[in-house]
């Protein structure tokens, strides 16, 4: 399991999220998420927004999966559980 060293709670399992979903947190912002299947096990799962769901969902090429998954951060599970 990947760890982050969180300024709040220390070192804690991430959460993978979309840019949207990581601006809401820092904002405050209550959005609607997923959690959807991610590409391989380093990344098992994703958490995204409706507009990067949908996204996901229709890309059917390996290489446009990566660099989408290239644009996920990589946050505190604590922080994104306390968001939820």
């Amino acid at each position: 399991m990947a760890m982050f060293q969180c300024k709040t709670h220390g070192l804690q399992g991430v959460k993978c999220v979309c840019p949207h979903i990581q601006k809401a947190i820092i904002d405050g912002i209550d959005i609607s998420c997923t959690k959807t299947r991610g590409d391989d096990f380093l990344i098992p799962f994703l958490w995204l927004c409706d507009q990067c769901k949908s996204h996901w969902e229709t890309i059917d090429d390996e290489a446009v999966k990566d660099e989408f998954v290239e644009t996920m951060k990589m946050i505190c599970g604590v922080c994104f559980d306390e968001w939820r």
